[in-house]
């Protein structure tokens, strides 16, 4: 089993993204939590995958530079019609075949 095998048997959703801010890897979770197949979430930049919001943006941005170690902040996200609170931690991977894992999991209501 490889790494990216592995954050699919993980519940929260985890996004590994390359130097540019692209999803490179999304695990069966993002698929859930984004209501978008693997394949479509593939390439796309990770900040328009919520609402927008600059300190998020910059965050994916630093840790994709690494420039910080790891972020942690809320978010909103679509879900359907609805907009939902998320908590997101990015973290900077220099060193590692992706420049940043992005944690995504639901704030609990």
């Amino acid at each position: 089993m490889n790494s990216v095998e592995a954050f699919d048997l993980l519940a929260t959703t985890v996004l590994l993204l390359n130097q540019s801010g692209e999803v490179a890897e999304a695990n069966a979770a993002a698929e859930m939590m984004f209501g978008r197949s693997r394949r479509t979430l593939i390439g796309l930049p990770a900040a328009h995958l919520f609402e927008r919001d600059s300190a998020l943006e910059q965050s994916f941005r630093q840790a994709c530079a690494g420039d910080v170690d790891d972020c942690r902040q809320f978010a909103r996200t679509r879900r359907g019609t609805d907009s939902v609170e998320v908590g997101v931690t990015s973290i900077a991977l220099a060193g590692r075949p992706w420049a940043a894992l992005i944690e995504v999991k639901d704030i609990e209501q």
